[in-house]
């Protein structure tokens, strides 16, 4: 007669690095007293809580108006999808512990090794289906470990309802894909048969370590240089742009950087071009011509 599922209620939001999770309460809308009901099974249903336990890495965060979740009232489900569609805000607690005008206690686990934070919600009794909404978001070291290489990673959030001195009545979980485009080059032939390369660094707002970018030309591809051996920085053939990143993780075109021997320099012995990071938080794209000058 009960059920729960989980469900991210927003994308990750790339510019805080967070994900706000809806959680669905006894879909079906049964109502349970505080004194339990006993189903037709002959099973009693009492002292119910729903728990939902985060990937490790990650912890709960407040909403910004300082709301550590979000109860609202549901109408039940009337598919089999156990989704619950919120109708009011019952709560919105800056605390955690008992929320006032509602049978609901909330309280908070420490992260292990295994798993992130968990938040349990006791409910004294259920007057029919909600939505609980949490927001959460990687430690830094874990957001640090998603956005240092290209890829995506998947992780998973786990809900349970619980029955008082049962491990669990049934439960659900959703998965969170964090996508990490770090650096990406790409290339397209110009009008005068030159290639123009393009290299993007995006590192989600986040600081590194390592400072440069090298791309190591093969023979037969030449960047445009002066006669006394010096990078010809004219005509575009080395732009500079700083990258804006949005809420949903792509970017948009910020100012140009203008190129000097200080963003830019070029070894002409190992033919490398190295791109000098002046904010290693801060996300760009490089582009550079090349001439083909021999058969690759």
């Amino acid at each position: 007669p009960t059920s729960t599922a989980a469900t991210a209620h927003t994308a990750v939001d790339y510019t805080d690095k967070s994900v706000v999770f809806r959680i669905h309460v006894n879909a079906n809308g049964v109502v349970i007293p505080a004194a339990g009901l006993t189903t037709a099974g002959g099973k009693t249903l009492s002292g119910l809580s729903v728990t939902d336990v985060l990937p490790a890495g990650w912890e709960f965060e407040a909403f910004a108006d300082g709301s550590q979740y979000i109860l609202l009232s549901g109408s039940a489900s009337t598919s089999n999808n156990k989704k619950v569609t919120a109708t009011a805000v019952l709560a919105s607690p800056k605390t955690l512990g008992a929320a006032e005008g509602t049978a609901v206690t909330a309280s908070k686990t420490a992260a292990t090794a295994a798993a992130g934070e968990t938040l349990t919600f006791a409910f004294g009794r259920m007057d029919g289906a909600y939505v609980i909404l949490v927001r959460a978001k990687p430690t830094t070291a874990k957001a640090t470990a998603y956005f240092s290489k290209n890829g995506t990673t998947a992780e998973r959030n786990t809900a349970t309802l619980k029955n008082a001195g049962e491990t669990e009545l049934c439960g659900d979980w959703e998965e969170v894909n964090v996508k990490s485009p770090l650096l990406n080059k790409t290339k397209e032939e110009t009008k005068d048969k030159a290639l123009k390369w393009s290299v993007e660094y995006k590192p989600c707002d986040l600081p590194r370590t390592a400072d440069t970018i090298t791309d190591t030309l093969p023979v037969g591809l030449d960047v445009r240089i002066l006669a006394d051996g010096s990078l010809d920085l004219s005509n575009g053939n080395i732009t500079i742009t700083k990258l804006t990143l949005k809420a949903d993780g792509t970017y948009t075109d910020g100012e140009s950087v203008a190129v000097n021997s200080g963003n830019v320099s070029y070894d002409t012995v190992s033919r490398a071009l190295t791109f000098h990071l002046a904010d290693t938080a801060q996300a760009y794209r490089f582009t550079y011509i090349t001439d083909v000058t021999a058969d690759g």
